[in-house]
């Protein structure tokens, strides 16, 4: 346990059920929001019967809705998003789907409060030097989601978009500009394809590990997330074996607002850092290349972690002979998903461009363990590139 610490959490509605979107019409009224946009992607967009259920909950207080969410958040994608926040002069912002939607709803709302684009908002990394993140005081929409897989971002307060000429991320923060309410319905949540929802479970049982990695994790935050880390044990095998429905769903949806929850105060560190700079430049799933990285990550950490991760001998049933990255790695192999680096198209010669990237991603400045490239290439990448 540590010596001291604050827990802050912003108050967080969180709905589930067949009513879920009922609820989520009342709060709009309750914050005299009348004029909400809807953000999610294509395919979402021409689902017209999920379209039609939340015309039919949220009525004459959808005032538009924005079908062009792109994965990752192109850049360049948010001058239109953007545009139609303005254009319909919207009070709300609704975000329906996954990571994607929740992170261009909340970027679009970024720009607008501040009047700026994105790329002007984003925080900066000094060479040699920590992350500065802009502080961005002007007041934004009121911002909801309605998840559709088990991602953290729904619970988070930053934004990354893909210079699609860099082939980096643009990171920007506002603490302010969380989500008022998550909406989750049975019917959406079972609707998404299989490969969107493990992609998502994998990142978020990865955060999971990392937030339990950290120094910085207290007493309350441990508590969400070994919760997270129960629901991610019990149904992540069973929902990709197709053993199980809707019960096991949900667990991993409740377990991504856990995990989302509990890394706010648990900064996750090198494996999600890797991960981004590999969607980044080479577009490969975030979850299925932090399933391949976490177990070596987490061996090149296990100096500056000492006994944090302990607890997965209890949570994995694991003797106490076995390594926490063991443990994970065993785990892992239970569930579809590439092996190896090479699976995910990654080779040696890919090394020098990924790591150039690493420096700007906030993640890597909260690693447990620091390092030069030289170390990650030895003790993380090369082993990766073979099967555990």
């Amino acid at each position: 346990m540590t010596d001291t610490f604050v827990h802050f959490d912003p108050q967080l509605i969180v709905a589930f059920g067949d009513n879920a979107l009922h609820r989520l019409a009342r709060d709009l009224d309750q914050l005299q929001c009348h004029r909400a946009v809807l953000f999610c992607g294509k395919s979402l967009g021409r689902n017209e019967q999920i379209q039609q259920k939340i015309k039919q909950q949220l009525g004459d207080r959808l005032t538009a809705i924005y079908t062009s969410v792109q994965s990752h958040t192109p850049l360049d994608s948010l001058g239109d998003a953007r545009r139609i926040l303005s254009g319909s002069c919207a009070d709300a912002v609704i975000a329906l789907g996954g990571g994607s939607a929740i992170v261009t709803a909340r970027a679009a709302a970024m720009e607008l409060g501040e009047d700026r684009n994105f790329a002007e908002l984003q925080t900066s990394f000094p060479p040699g030097g920590r992350p500065i993140a802009q502080r961005l005081l002007k007041p934004k929409l009121p911002l909801f989601s309605i998840p559709t897989t088990p991602t953290t971002a729904h619970v988070k307060s930053g934004a990354a978009a893909l210079d699609r000429s860099s082939r980096r991320r643009v990171t920007a923060v506002d603490p302010t500009l969380v989500a008022r309410g998550v909406y989750l319905d049975p019917e959406l949540i079972a609707a998404t394809p299989s490969t969107l929802f493990l992609d998502a479970s994998l990142n978020t049982f990865a955060m999971c590990v990392q937030g339990l990695e950290s120094a910085a994790c207290n007493p309350l935050a441990q508590g969400q997330l070994l919760q997270g880390l129960r629901l991610l044990r019990d149904s992540l095998v069973p929902t990709h074996n197709n053993q199980h429905g809707i019960e096991d769903r949900t667990n991993l949806m409740i377990a991504a607002i856990l995990v989302g929850l509990g890394t706010n105060h648990a900064p996750i560190g090198l494996c999600a850092a890797l991960g981004h700079c590999l969607a980044a430049r080479f577009g490969t799933p975030t979850g299925l290349s932090n399933a391949v990285l976490l177990p070596h990550v987490m061996r090149f950490n296990a100096p500056a972690v000492g006994r944090r991760l302990n607890v997965l001998h209890e949570i994995f049933r694991a003797p106490s002979t076995m390594q926490p990255d063991q443990i994970c790695a065993e785990f892992l192999a239970s569930l579809p998903r590439p092996r190896d680096l090479l699976e995910l198209g990654i080779k040696p010669g890919n090394f020098a461009m990924l790591l150039s990237d690493l420096r700007m991603d906030w993640f890597f400045h909260q690693n447990p363990r620091s390092a030069d490239d030289a170390e990650i290439v030895a003790e993380v990448l090369e082993p990766a590139l073979s099967h555990w």
